[in-house]
């Protein structure tokens, strides 16, 4: 009986030291592939949000010109503070815990929309990039 359990948990314990491994490198290997592009819905083209957790400004939170890319411009950028208030469970929290969030409206004439959300989503500490939607009243 005691042989039946050992084995029982040796098997368990093999495939949920496999399966977390798997996952990780399913989910690498599908986010390099995947390309975003803007729901349906009315937003002002060649704009996007951007929300962005990092530890200190980044060229994607100061005004103006973008370091990596003079065509795409930081409008406006907003500090909210603390960024561990969007973890989903406490490995998120401690890594977001020295890190600030930011949201920013950056905008492009050379880039559309769809553009702009595929070339700011791969980059450093950007959490989602999103279309500027326009709020109808």
């Amino acid at each position: 009986m005691k042989n039946k359990i050992l084995s029982l948990l040796l098997i368990l314990a093999f495939f949920l030291s496999v399966f977390p491994a798997y996952s990780i490198a399913e989910a690498k290997s599908a986010q390099t592939e995947h390309k975003i592009s803007p729901a349906e819905g009315e937003y002002e083209e060649g704009t996007v949000l951007v929300t962005i957790a990092s530890p200190e400004e980044t060229s994607l939170t100061r005004e103006g010109a973008a370091s990596f890319d003079q065509d795409i411009r930081i409008r406006e950028a907003y500090d909210l503070g603390d960024a561990d208030v969007i973890a989903k469970n406490r490995q998120q929290k401690n890594f977001l815990s020295d890190k600030t969030l930011y949201v920013s409206e950056v905008s492009s004439n050379t880039y559309s929309t769809k553009e702009l959300m595929n070339k700011l989503d791969r980059k450093a500490y950007v959490v989602s990039v999103e279309p500027d939607y326009i709020q109808n009243k």
